[in-house]
């Protein structure tokens, strides 16, 4: 397997409504379905990979980029 590249088929953000990041990160009451997390809070993606990824000889890449600021202030809650 380590001679074929490791490509991402797909990702999922776990950003529903009722997804695990909106959930745990208490945005799960804001509208639309992006991806809205708090600063300095882990989050989870799922990733899934065209074959089983090798730690000792697979190499993965995440470029990570916010997007623009919204206004979601809830000031007195």
């Amino acid at each position: 397997h380590s001679d074929i590249k490791v490509l991402v088929q797909s990702v999922d953000l776990l950003s529903s409504k009722t997804g695990q990041n909106r959930v745990e990160h208490h945005t799960d009451l804001y509208d639309g379905d992006e991806m809205i997390i708090r600063r300095g809070q882990t989050f989870q993606i799922e990733m899934e990979l065209n074959r089983p990824f090798n730690a000792s000889t697979d190499k993965l890449h995440l470029d990570l980029k916010t997007g623009t600021v919204t206004c979601c202030t809830r000031r007195g809650r």
